[in-house]
């Protein structure tokens, strides 16, 4: 559905932009939340102004307020959690790429540099050749600890 609604979106743009040379769309701003992260608002159309306006006025003393140190404490462990997320991201893509080389040593190397280009193939290349991995594959894990053990 969202997809519609992007394709749908899109046309009006264009449509607009043909026809008045403007997007046609609300302008917005980004602005703060009480947590410190920048988020996009859509400017809307009030009959009274804000600033005059008793219940706007109301429910904005009702939001929550954080201090200055509140808000870095905040943003310094959400930027961790970020980077985390990120790692393990590039973790999964190196192990997707060490799976596909150990089962298909043949494959396509441009094309698997192409799909993970934030990974190192011609790495993981060298160091499954350097591992003689070639004679070891088919093996389970509990049999390839059993080999390195022996040894």
């Amino acid at each position: 559905m969202s997809n519609i609604e992007t394709v749908v979106r899109e046309r009006n743009r264009a449509y607009y932009l043909l026809e008045t040379g403007e997007t046609g769309e609300r302008p917005g701003a980004e602005i703060e939340n009480f947590l410190g992260l920048q988020e996009y608002v859509q400017h809307k159309e009030y009959a009274v102004p804000e600033k005059e306006n008793k219940e706007y006025l109301e429910e904005k003393e009702a939001e929550p307020k954080s201090s200055h140190e509140e808000k870095t404490w905040f943003l310094r462990r959400w930027r961790v959690k970020q980077r985390k997320f990120a790692r393990a991201e590039l973790r999964r893509k190196q192990f997707e790429v060490i799976h596909i080389l150990r089962n298909f040593p043949d494959c396509d190397k441009e094309v698997l540099k192409e799909k993970y280009p934030e990974v190192n193939v011609d790495r993981y290349i060298t160091r499954l050749k350097s591992r003689n991995y070639e004679n070891l594959i088919g093996l389970s894990i509990h049999q390839l600890r059993c080999l390195t053990r022996k040894i």
